[in-house]
């Protein structure tokens, strides 16, 4: 089975990138075994040629897995992280973790209608 990867790039030092995405919430005791096996399938992706071979040109490139999470990881999931990033650099893989908030659809939503609610009732005045 083919690994999805959520995005590719390198950088103008030559260092290639892996991203990612957590984008569900760390509540879930499932999340970190889900994590875990993406994480693997990733290391697996650089370790057994076939990033290389989809593209040659990162061939003999540092690498790196960076897992962007929408939610910001609880201190009870960083010795989680903390492991894969052992794991990750026994095989020579860089690993970095970044938070990026997300602005949840729902709260944006609620949000638009309360200053619509409040246009349209100034506007009544």
């Amino acid at each position: 089975m083919e690994t999805l990867v959520d995005q590719v790039w390198a950088d103008k030092g030559g260092l290639i990138t892996l991203v990612l995405r957590q984008t569900e919430p760390w509540g879930s005791p499932e999340i970190l075994s889900q994590l875990q096996s993406r994480v693997n399938d990733y290391a697996r992706v650089i370790t057994t040629g076939a990033l290389c071979e989809r593209y040659p040109d990162f061939r003999d490139r540092p690498t790196r897995i960076r897992l962007v999470c929408y939610h910001a990881p609880p201190e009870s999931v960083r010795p989680a992280l903390d492991s894969f990033n052992r794991q990750l650099q026994r095989l020579g893989i860089g690993f970095q973790v970044v938070h990026i908030a997300v602005d949840s659809p729902t709260g944006r939503g609620k949000a638009l209608k309360e200053k619509f609610i409040r246009f349209f009732k100034r506007a009544r005045r």
